[in-house]
């Protein structure tokens, strides 16, 4: 047995039953030899097919003729007569011809692939004659080297003028061989199939680079996109009916945010270091708009600022933001923190004088100190750093709020740049603008696996590509052609339609020759005589 047998798997069916199907079928059973007309013996059948070989490799190489007419011609006796066969050889050339007639119509092949294919149906029909186990022995090296070529051919695409085809040249340098070369020594096979698994072998593995870099690429932006989806989902729900300056919206919106989708890029969104950037980012948008104010609120807030602006300031120099920009962002924040102890103050009990009146600007002065340090160059005890994160919870309301936009997987409105962003659509305001794929159609979007190829309509033609990568993240399809470059790319529910209406069709890859082989025991069975 053959040591790839294992691995290719051997047909069920062998030659013989094989045989035995093509005899019960009317239209392929081979005519009786007149009585007076000699059978052709199987060595002289392969001296003219040897004959016929030099002729196809001299010949029309753009297109591919079906054996059964170059046969015509090499068995051709008087007019309108061909030589009889032994019925064995004629059951070896009908199954040969079927197997090709369905290689030569397969539509996974490019036109050029099928020609350069057909132009071994001489040195294979010798094959066969020689080892009938051809048809039923997964191993043999004509069969692999038929499947290999064709699973090269499938994703080939032609390149433009003056342009090497490396591929190209290297199917038409085995095509050539065996036409020169082979006569009956099977081993040649066996030969030129090492020497182009040795070549698929090469190609695939600078393929396979250039695809890892692109995964690496895609997934990378994707983890980009689910940090800036879930920080925005964050600010939405954090700001949603809060007053804030438009100096702590810029601040929030802007440095704030990147910070924020580094630190769930780099730490994690389960890490204590997101936990406590979302914490301090609530304590920040709290302090701008103390909602809901009571007697204890002022002071809060005075404990709060210090350890807030420590927080912010050591977070931007976390991922270098400009220092000076640093600088005048909490300048602005402080003046922003004076406003919002001032209105305080104007809040407190009509019956205590100093909330009967606007804050002084000594008293804006202390209370900028308190946050900052000395302005007037003196020194000041500054609060503890921990101050803040000691203080109650603030009354946000938001916390719960933020949590559950956490937990919500649905991302925030394209092309928001804004923490006050519009309202998302509604799910059925979604629905009415986006048909719903069939679920059919998911299920065949879903079904694709890394690795397989499609065809698809590109620049007035049909571009062949193949599945590089399923980014889970995003749940995007990234589709390569043969060089590794990306050439499409599709949500699933965006692949499934295109699956739907024709605009991406999948290419079975299969294995051509067993491929070949089913096709013809089913048709011989569905069309045999009862």
């Amino acid at each position: 047995a053959d040591n790839n047998a294992s691995v290719e798997g051997e047909s069920t069916v062998t030659f013989s039953e094989l045989a035995e199907l093509l005899h019960r079928n009317e239209s392929v059973r081979p005519a009786p030899a007149p009585a007076t007309m000699p059978v052709l013996a199987t060595d002289d059948l392969m001296q003219r097919l040897g004959s016929l070989q030099t002729a196809v490799l001299s010949g029309d190489q753009g297109q591919a003729m079906p054996l059964s007419v170059m046969l015509g011609h090499a068995l051709a006796q008087g007019p309108d007569q061909r030589l009889p066969v032994k019925q064995v050889d004629g059951d070896v050339i009908n199954l040969v011809a079927m197997l090709f007639e369905f290689i030569l119509d397969d539509r996974q092949l490019p036109a050029l692939m099928k020609v350069l294919i057909g132009r071994l149906q001489i040195p294979v029909l010798k094959v066969a004659l020689l080892d009938r186990s051809f048809f039923n022995r997964g191993g043999h090296p004509a069969r692999k080297l038929l499947n290999e070529l064709a699973m090269a051919g499938i994703g080939w695409v032609p390149r433009g003028d003056n342009q090497r085809d490396p591929l190209r040249e290297k199917i038409e340098s085995v095509v050539e061989r065996l036409l020169n070369n082979f006569t009956d020594n099977v081993e040649l096979f066996d030969e030129l199939l090492k020497e182009f698994q040795h070549f698929m072998d090469l190609d695939r593995r600078r393929r396979e680079l250039v695809e890892q870099r692109l995964r690496d690429v895609e997934e990378g932006r994707a983890r980009h996109e689910v940090a800036r989806d879930r920080v925005q989902i964050l600010l939405d729900g954090l700001v949603k009916g809060r007053d804030l300056p438009e100096s702590a919206r810029s601040l929030i919106n802007e440095p704030w945010r990147k910070y924020l989708e580094w630190g769930f890029l780099s730490k994690g969104e389960a890490s204590d270091d997101w936990q406590a950037a979302v914490e301090l980012t609530e304590r920040l948008v709290w302090s701008l708009d103390p909602e809901p104010v009571d007697e204890d609120t002022r002071d809060r807030l005075l404990r709060a600022v210090p350890g807030i602006t420590d927080g912010l300031r050591n977070g931007l120099h976390e991922i270098s933001w400009d220092p000076f920009a640093i600088d005048s962002a909490l300048r602005d924040l402080e003046m922003a923190h004076v406003d919002v102890l001032q209105a305080l103050s104007l809040r407190r009990q009509p019956d205590r004088e100093a909330e009967t009146m606007p804050v002084s600007p000594e008293d804006a002065l202390e209370l900028a100190e308190m946050e900052f340090g000395d302005v007037t160059g003196k020194e000041v005890n500054p609060a503890p750093a921990d101050a803040a994160a000691a203080m109650p919870a603030p009354e946000l309301g938001a916390s719960p709020v933020v949590t559950a936009h956490l937990e919500s997987p649905e991302p925030v409105a394209a092309g928001a740049t804004s923490v006050e962003s519009e309202p998302a659509a509604t799910t059925a305001e979604v629905e009415s603008e986006v048909a719903e794929p069939d679920p059919h159609w998911l299920e065949q979007a879903a079904g694709l696996q890394v690795g397989c190829w499609v065809e698809m309509p590109r620049d007035n033609g049909r571009l062949r590509c193949k599945l590089a990568a399923i980014i889970r993240a995003t749940g995007k399809y990234i589709f390569v052609n043969r060089n590794g470059a990306k050439v499409a790319e599709f949500q699933q529910p965006e692949l499934a339609m295109a699956l739907s209406d024709g605009r991406v069709i999948p290419l079975d890859d299969g294995l051509i020759f067993d491929r070949a082989l089913e096709s013809i025991i089913d048709n011989l069975r569905h069309n045999r005589r009862d």
